[in-house]
């Protein structure tokens, strides 16, 4: 009996389950920072307004990317 427990790889005695890993919740401020830096150099072709759209977008990003880091940690 005991001899059929050491050669069945699948069944470890000793081994416990893994604790679960925690998933961070999806967030789409990436997302948001690239079409920024997209809108900011594509301003510097066109026109200034769109470069301050670009950069309005890609700071609002940073700050939503940043505070759920923190927001992650605490």
């Amino acid at each position: 009996m005991e001899k059929e427990k050491q050669e069945n790889p699948e069944e470890k005695v000793d081994w416990s389950l893994p604790k679960p890993d925690v998933v961070p919740p999806a967030t789409y401020t990436p997302v948001g920072a690239a079409f920024g830096v997209v809108f900011l150099v594509w301003g510097l072709l066109t026109s200034p307004i769109v470069s301050a759209v670009g950069l309005v977008i890609f700071v609002a990003s940073l700050v939503g990317w940043i505070g759920g880091i923190f927001h992650e940690r605490g």
